[in-house]
């Protein structure tokens, strides 16, 4: 993967961190993403050690934050004009009801809203690096989830409830509902943004591309 450019989002620890540490002892140039600064120094210091490879740089955003996300991709988009491999990895697991300062229910927010947006804003240069895939790290929390399509946020559901944010957020991600992703994959699979779904089980759960 050398000459390869990859964003790994929540990368400072679990699987974020293993993908991102395996990916540079591949050779690839990784910039892993993370809310903590000190934390994401310290990420990057010892893969930069354990795979003898420099190329780790770090990005700072509090995905709780919508502006964040756009001022993280603005610093990205600067110091970068294409990209091959997008993992959005980074999400949270709450058992309580929580509300961003963008007015938004938590969950939602950083493991929906804030990768949506990312993807979104990094369309162009995905597309500069094709073939270029985006990666979604999901959860199989999904099966215990209810969606309620007329409460999204949650807003009626009690703050103290441990199954709030489970009954009330959804759980599960799917390639096609990231922008310009399309259902059918094309035979012009070298110019493709390829989009999956991958459980911490690591069995890949839907693969969907679009060609230009």
């Amino acid at each position: 993967m050398v000459e390869q450019i990859c964003l790994v989002t929540g990368a400072t620890s679990g699987i974020g961190r293993a993908t991102a540490h395996e990916l540079v002892s591949r050779g690839a140039s990784v910039v892993i993403h993370g809310r903590r600064p000190a934390e994401l120094d310290a990420t990057a210091a010892d893969i930069r050690a354990s795979t003898s490879n420099e190329k780790v740089t770090v990005l700072l955003a509090d995905l709780a934050s919508l502006g964040s996300v756009r001022q993280a991709t603005d610093r990205f988009i600067a110091e970068h004009d294409r990209l091959h491999v997008l993992v959005n990895n980074a999400g949270v697991s709450l058992t309580h009801r929580s509300v961003t300062a963008d007015g938004y229910e938590t969950t939602f927010a950083v493991n929906h809203l804030a990768p949506f947006l990312l993807t979104n804003l990094l369309l162009e240069l995905l597309q500069n690096g094709a073939p270029s895939r985006i990666v979604n790290v999901t959860s199989t929390a999904f099966r215990r989830a209810q969606i309620d399509f007329d409460d999204l946020q949650a807003s009626e559901a009690s703050a103290e409830s441990p199954h709030t944010v489970s009954r009330s957020s959804p759980t599960s991600c799917s390639p096609t509902s990231l922008p310009g992703v399309s259902r059918a994959p094309t035979q012009r699979s070298t110019a493709c943004i390829r989009a999956s779904c991958a459980p911490p089980s690591g069995r890949v759960s839907g693969s969907h591309c679009r060609c230009e």
